[in-house]
């Protein structure tokens, strides 16, 4: 068995029997040197946000080999068991004329419109290049 595999079985394990404080749900993005190349998220009434973090980076890490200057981190969260989640991307190219893409996830107990300015300012807090007239795409809308 590889260890990852191994890894990921310790850590399904670990989410299937430890106690659930909260429900939970989380936004993982997977960047190299600033530029975002993945999102993975996860809402979940049977886990805490903690877990659902964890289950976000397994999925990416099984999608992806781990390569120099990447960074696994979890970019937006939540405790709601029910709400709404919009997940945004953007293309843009910074001052140097660097070209990136940028995830902005938000999370919102009342509507799609709460959720959708929590991306917003989510895609603005990891994403500084960013400005609003480069524009963004809705890419996941879900209530859960």
């Amino acid at each position: 068995m590889s260890n990852r595999f191994i890894t990921a079985y310790i850590i399904t394990a670990l989410c299937a029997t430890a106690p659930v404080a909260h429900a939970g749900g989380s936004c993982v993005v997977l960047k190299k040197l600033g530029n975002s190349l993945d999102l993975e998220w996860v809402t979940n009434p049977q886990l805490s946000q903690t877990q659902a973090v964890i289950q976000a980076k397994t999925v990416i890490g099984e999608r992806h080999e781990r390569q120099k200057y990447q960074d696994t981190h979890a970019q937006a969260g939540t405790q709601l068991a029910h709400g709404y989640l919009i997940v945004i991307k953007t293309t843009y190219r910074t001052f140097p004329d660097k070209d990136r893409t940028s995830y902005g996830c938000g999370f919102d107990a009342r509507d799609f419109v709460g959720a959708e300015t929590a991306a917003v300012s989510d895609l603005r807090t990891y994403s500084w290049a960013w400005k609003p007239g480069n524009g963004y795409d809705i890419v996941e809308q879900i209530r859960f």
